[in-house]
């Protein structure tokens, strides 16, 4: 079972703090790149939340979540992906929040597409940029 840093398992009691707050594991929580976090969520110390996820207000995260997953509840469950399997594995493979300030410009009506019923390969809709030597 996964350790909740600083959430009351039951009266007086808080697991992984000892009695003056500090942190008795570390269990860093990692968090990936376009995910949205709904209010008062708690996660599990050491649970990774893949990049594109969104999570639900409210929701116990106490595993970790899959790239572009939609979690909800207590605990969390994968409602469904936000996208198809291949759309994912080619937005895992872009990596836009890489790009530069010019090429994301460049690009701005890339993210305005609605990736839930595209087909294709979504690399071609990419404007490169040139640098400047």
């Amino acid at each position: 079972m996964g350790q909740i840093v600083g959430v009351p398992i039951k009266h007086g009691d808080m697991r992984g703090l000892t009695p003056e707050g500090a942190v008795l594991v570390e269990a860093p929580i990692q968090v990936g790149h376009d995910v949205w976090i709904g209010k008062d969520v708690a996660l599990f110390g050491g649970v990774t939340i893949g990049n594109g996820c969104i999570i639900g207000a409210k929701s116990l995260v106490t595993k970790d979540c899959i790239p572009y997953g939609i979690y909800a509840g207590t605990p969390a469950k994968l409602i469904r992906t936000r996208f198809s399997d291949e759309i994912i594995a080619q937005l895992l493979t872009l990596e836009w929040w890489n790009w530069s300030n010019e090429k994301l410009r460049a690009n701005a009506r890339f993210f305005e597409m609605d990736f839930t019923t595209f087909e294709g390969g979504i690399a071609s809709l990419v404007h490169e940029t040139s640098v400047a030597a």
